[in-house]
């Protein structure tokens, strides 16, 4: 803990505005005065971001918030710990004690004293307008920023000394109410024995037995004057009888149930299940259940000096946050618990994948290294290539690229892959005049047929050698695909580096051809416009694809690929009811994958499955081969509480595509069937 204080943290308001580095007590005062709202995220340096709602964070983070008194309740709790969680119930009861009005009157005189007033507060960034009404003029003499210079009371001159402990104590907002110093709490009558070895996982009860007092009376007791009366000490002692009398009823009470039931805890699991749960949600990409797991484990003495925890939370940091520096930070981590030689190659290969940007030839020296070690797997051969065309050395990537393809089994799953990288870079290596590219594009359609990258690939080459004749049925398949409606929509190969680059390539590709006077003509085409768009949409320059569609449509108004292009856009904007209302008049495609699938998962996220089922079983109907009608069909299903057949369309779905990410998901929540397969455990680098 002690090291975590010394780490800034980052507050993101609803705004999505990013203020900090604060320091741990400052968010933690935050915190208890309730500044921070629920949806607020929080974050700690090298750290993931979770909202201040998420009460195992903040109790992880926070520990000083658990059962801390309140300064303001003026009253004598006996709070009954339980020590050992046995059947005996409680073995000890623990009374503490508020501050009395005495003490904070004699506090708020003493602080008046050195009271340090200032008005320049508009230098203060606030994190809401809430608390900038809250805090006031007064929060200058409290910055939040870590080693802000403080107004001196005298001069008004700034000094670099740093914010007193006192004083991080203490919220402008109670300053203005109270104009005093945080009061200090009284320390308890009998303070309860520290914990020691207690797990993580068990949830210890408490018996809080609260005996309201009369705010004078408990002054009296705590405080008494020497020359009070002797009625006053008899009241003083009648009191204290009469609160343990209470505690004491209440333990004799416990003692006499028959059969106590014990305490709901939270199971205790093992360093084996919490680690089967890590690797379940990394696949199902379920990022809450994914910190969760990974957080616990990481507190079990099992996971000391193993490398699984720290590889885990790299995928977790790169796959689900894009945190590519901080991923890189616990590979290095891992490889430095890393115990045997599979798990080094595995982290090594990471670790050249995610620098790849960064350091090119570097990530192509460690790959050589790998490769020469293992030269029959070929995700490392992959990832060589795609490195070598990334940094621009196109004839060593067709080199690799070729001989990965040409040694790989027919149905071998990165039969696709390799052969649209060996297209790719045959293209930009001859810039467009290598016709084996064509070929090569075409090899990956065979193995996939729904490969939408292979059938851009295609369209380009053809674009370029045949015009767009030649073309238009391959752009009008790409289009009609509407590929990564909702990315991951498979499983992920976590070992295998992403090949996102090629939709830049074959943008640039279309710019190039798609000019008047270019290859399509002097005047561009609005089929070629509406790729254009989609492309813009998955790299998500939305407002570009935009101004596309705007232009496109002002000349070819009605155009059905512009307007599904547009139905695209809308989806991408998380305007659902536009996309129905974009689509509802493509009469001529209602038999249309890309449009009833969007129209599909638009009405689902619209609250109205019945609408999104007529679309999803057309599509089972229309595209019985193809696994995504199935697994959305299983998904409406799901939600209407028909759970048998929720599950024979999800295992429809697998049968089609055993990546299918919905179809898992939802057996998963079924608890039917296994989700870490051996074809997905082939994708997982531990």
């Amino acid at each position: 803990m002690q090291e975590n204080e010394k780490l800034g943290w980052l507050i993101r308001d609803n705004r999505n505005v990013i203020l900090g580095p604060f320091s741990h007590q400052e968010v933690l005062q935050l915190l208890k005065k309730g500044q921070l709202k629920n949806k607020t995220e929080i974050s700690r340096a090298n750290a993931y971001w979770f909202q201040v709602d998420e009460k195992k964070e903040i109790q992880r983070f926070f520990p000083e918030l658990g059962g801390e008194p309140s300064p303001e309740e003026t009253q004598m709790t006996a709070t009954l710990t339980q020590a050992e969680n046995s059947n005996q119930g409680v073995e000890l009861t623990q009374f503490v004690v508020m501050p009395t009005r005495k003490e904070v009157v004699d506090e708020t005189k003493s602080a008046e004293e050195n009271k340090v007033t200032t008005s320049n507060s508009s230098q203060i960034q606030w994190l809401n307008s809430e608390m900038a009404e809250e805090f006031g003029d007064e929060m200058e003499a409290l910055s939040l920023q870590t080693g802000t210079q403080i107004p001196s009371p005298t001069s008004g001159e700034k000094t670099n000394e740093p914010i007193s402990d006192s004083k991080l104590d203490t919220l402008p907002s109670e300053e203005k109410h109270s104009q005093t110093e945080r009061p200090r709490p009284i320390g308890n009558l009998i303070k309860a024995p520290e914990k020691t070895g207690a797990s993580v996982y068990t949830q210890l009860s408490s018996n809080v037995v609260s005996v309201p007092v009369e705010a004078s009376a408990a002054g009296r007791i705590l405080t008494e004057d020497h020359d009070s009366g002797p009625g006053k000490r008899l009241l003083a002692f009648a009191v204290i009888l009469v609160v343990f009398a209470g505690g004491t009823w209440v333990l004799t009470k416990k003692k006499t149930v028959k059969n106590p039931q014990p305490a709901a805890q939270r199971p205790l699991l093992s360093y084996e299940a919490l680690s089967n749960t890590v690797k379940k949600s990394l696949v199902l990409f379920d990022l809450e259940t994914a910190k969760t797991s990974l957080g616990d484990l990481e507190l079990l003495p099992e996971s000391t000096g193993r490398a699984f925890p720290a590889l885990a939370q790299a995928l977790l940091k790169k796959e689900f946050l894009y945190d590519g520096d901080s991923a890189i930070n616990s590979l290095q981590m891992a490889k430095s618990l890393a115990q045997d030689a599979r798990e080094i190659r595995e982290i090594d290969n990471l670790l050249a994948a995610y620098d790849s940007d960064r350091d090119a030839p570097g990530a192509v020296a460690q790959l050589q290294r790998i490769l020469k070690s293992n030269p029959d797997l070929p995700v490392f051969r992959y990832n060589l290539a795609l490195v070598y065309l990334k940094m621009g050395r196109n004839a060593d990537a067709v080199e690799t690229a070729q001989a990965l393809a040409s040694s790989l089994p027919a149905r071998d799953r990165m039969v696709e892959s390799a052969n649209v990288l060996v297209g790719w870079a045959k293209s930009e290596h001859s810039k467009g005049a290598d016709r084996g590219a064509e070929t090569a594009f075409g090899q990956a359609l065979a193995s996939n047929p729904y490969s939408d990258k292979a059938i851009l690939g295609l369209a380009l080459q053809r674009l370029r050698h045949g015009g767009l004749r030649a073309a238009e049925g391959d752009f009008r398949a790409f289009v009609d695909l509407l590929p990564q409606l909702e990315t991951p929509s498979q499983v992920v190969n976590f070992r295998k580096m992403h090949d996102f680059a090629f939709y830049h390539f074959a943008r640039a590709q279309i710019r190039e051809l798609n000019i008047p006077g270019g290859v399509v003509g002097s005047k561009p085409s609005s089929l070629v416009m509406a790729v254009d768009a989609v492309l813009s949409c998955l790299q998500s320059r939305t407002g570009e694809a935009r101004k596309i569609l705007e232009g496109a449509l002002s000349n070819s108004p009605g155009d059905p690929h512009l307007l599904k292009a547009l139905a695209y856009l809308r989806w991408k904007e998380g305007r659902f009811v536009d996309v129905a209302e974009v689509l509802k008049d493509l009469k001529q495609e209602k038999s249309n994958f890309a449009t009833n699938l969007l129209l599909g998962k638009a009405y689902l996220k619209m609250g109205k499955p019945d609408q999104a089922k007529d679309h999803f079983e057309l599509l089972t109907e229309q595209y019985s081969q193809r696994s995504e009608g199935w697994s959305y069909l299983g998904e409406v299903l799901f939600q209407k509480k028909r759970r048998p057949e929720a599950e024979k369309a999800w295992k429809t779905a697998l049968a089609r595509d055993n990546y299918d990410l919905l179809a898992l998901r939802g057996l998963d929540r079924l608890g039917k069937g296994e989700v870490v397969s051996e074809a997905i455990r082939q994708n997982l680098p531990f």
